[in-house]
C-alpha cells in the first residue's frame, strides 16, 4: 500500500537481481564469475608473483589494472562484449582510467562499450581514495580535516570545553568522527612524518574541545579518554588487516610472500612490508618479551592487548580528574592539568581536588 492507502501496481523482473535479496549478491557473484575467469584465463595485465591480479571486483565495482596500455583495452573489450551477451550494461560515464606515476609512453584513449573513457587523477575505490602518485600521505591529511570539520560541527549538541562530560565527548569522537579517518586505513603506507603530524593534529584537537591549554602534555590525558595515538592506532588498524588476508588463500599466498622478503626491501618504499617492519619494532620497544611472532599468528589477541594497555588502572583517581575537566575552570585546576599524573605529587593532588569539590 502508499500513502493513499491504495495498493502498488506488481510488475515482473526479467533481467537483474532483486535490491535487498537474500539470494540476490550470490547469484549476481555466480552471474559475474564467468566474466572474471574469462579475463584471468588471458593471462594479461598484472602480475604479481605469478598471480594475475588484472582484474579486483567487488559487488558490481570492478578494477581492471594493467602496466600495458594495451592489455587493459583488450580486458575492456572482454568486459564489453560480456555485457552485450548478457544484456547488462556497464556505464562508461561513470568508469574512469587513471595512470600511476609518469607514463612511459604518451597517454592512449580506452573504451569500454565504444565510448571513451575519461581520464583522471584520482579514483574511489570502494570509499579509499587512491591518486595517480600514490601520495596515501596526502589523502591522510585531508581525510583528518574531515574529523576536525566533525568534532567542531558538533559544538552546537553541546560539544564545548563547558559543555558535556569529557568521556562522552571521547565517546563521540571516536565512533563518530574519527572513523572518519579509520575507515580504509588498513591498506595505504603513511609515512612517519605524516603520523607524526596527526598525531599533533589530534593532541591539538582534544585539547580544544576538552579546554586544556597548549602546553598540556597529552599521553596520560588521552589514556583517561581511552583515546590511542595515531602511530598505535595505525598499526593497530594493520593489525585488523593481517587478521582479515588470513582468511583468504590468494591474498595470504601474498602476505607471505612480501614477509619472505622483507630483508630485501626499499627504505625508501611505500609499501605493507615497510608496516610490517614498523610492528615488529612497535613490540619490541612496547612490550617486553613480547613475541613478534603474535602479529601473524593470532593479531586479534594483539589487538586486544593495544586496547588494554591504553586503559588507565586508578580508576578512582582518573574519575576525579575527569570530574574536574567537566565541572571547573580556575587557575588551581590549570595547573592540576599542566602536571596531571605525576606519582610524586599525587597525594597534594588528591588533596587539591577535596578542596577544590569541597569548595
Amino acid at each position: 500500500m502508499n500513502e493513499n492507502n491504495t495498493p502498488f501496481l506488481e510488475f515482473s523482473i526479467n533481467c537483474g537481481v532483486k535490491q535487498g535479496g537474500i539470494l540476490s549478491s550470490y547469484l549476481f557473484n555466480i552471474f559475474i564469475n564467468d566474466l572474471i575467469t574469462e579475463v584471468i584465463d588471458k593471462n594479461l595485465g598484472a602480475l604479481f608473483n605469478n598471480i594475475n591480479m588484472s582484474i579486483i571486483v567487488y559487488a558490481d565495482d570492478i578494477l581492471l589494472i594493467s602496466p600495458v596500455g594495451r592489455h587493459l583495452q583488450i580486458m575492456l573489450d572482454i568486459c564489453s562484449q560480456y555485457s552485450r551477451d548478457w544484456l547488462i550494461k556497464f556505464n562508461p560515464l561513470k568508469s574512469t582510467v587513471i595512470t600511476f606515476g609518469k607514463p612511459i609512453a604518451q597517454l592512449q584513449t580506452f573504451k569500454l562499450s565504444n565510448l571513451e573513457l575519461n581520464q583522471t587523477n584520482e579514483i574511489q575505490y570502494l570509499g579509499v581514495e587512491i591518486n595517480k602518485d600514490l601520495d596515501f600521505d596526502a589523502v591522510a591529511k585531508k581525510k583528518f580535516r574531515k574529523v576536525e570539520k566533525c568534532i567542531f560541527s558538533l559544538s552546537y549538541l553541546g560539544l564545548t570545553p563547558r559543555g558535556v562530560n569529557p568521556d562522552l565527548k571521547s565517546f563521540i569522537y571516536k565512533t563518530y568522527c574519527l572513523s572518519q579517518f579509520t575507515y580504509g586505513l588498513e591498506t595505504p603506507t603513511l609515512t612517519q612524518d605524516t603520523i607524526k603530524y596527526l598525531d599533533v593534529a589530534q593532541n591539538n584537537m582534544i585539547r580544544q574541545f576538552i579546554g586544556l591549554e597548549r602546553n598540556c602534555h597529552m599521553s596520560e590525558i588521552r589514556k583517561i579518554l581511552k583515546i590511542m595515538d595515531i602511530n598505535t592506532l595505525y598499526l593497530k588498524s594493520k593489525l585488523s588487516f593481517i587478521s582479515t588476508i588470513k582468511h583468504n588463500e590468494l591474498s595470504l599466498g601474498i602476505f607471505n610472500y612480501l614477509c619472505e622478503n622483507l630483508n630485501n626491501i626499499n627504505i625508501k618504499t611505500k609499501s605493507f612490508e615497510k608496516d610490517i617492519v614498523r610492528l615488529e619494532k612497535y613490540l619490541q620497544d612496547n612490550f617486553e618479551n613480547m613475541d613478534v611472532g603474535l602479529m601473524f599468528a593470532d593479531p586479534d589477541n594483539l589487538k586486544f592487548i593495544f586496547k588494554e594497555s591504553f586503559k588507565y588502572e586508578e580508576d578512582g583517581f582518573t574519575d576525579s580528574i575527569t570530574y574536574l575537566l567537566s565541572k571547573f575552570k580556575s587557575n588551581r585546576h590549570k595547573i592540576l592539568l599542566n602536571n596531571l599524573i605525576r606519582p610524586e605529587y599525587k597525594q597534594q593532588y588528591f588533596d587539591l581536588m577535596h578542596a577544590i569539590i569541597d569548595s
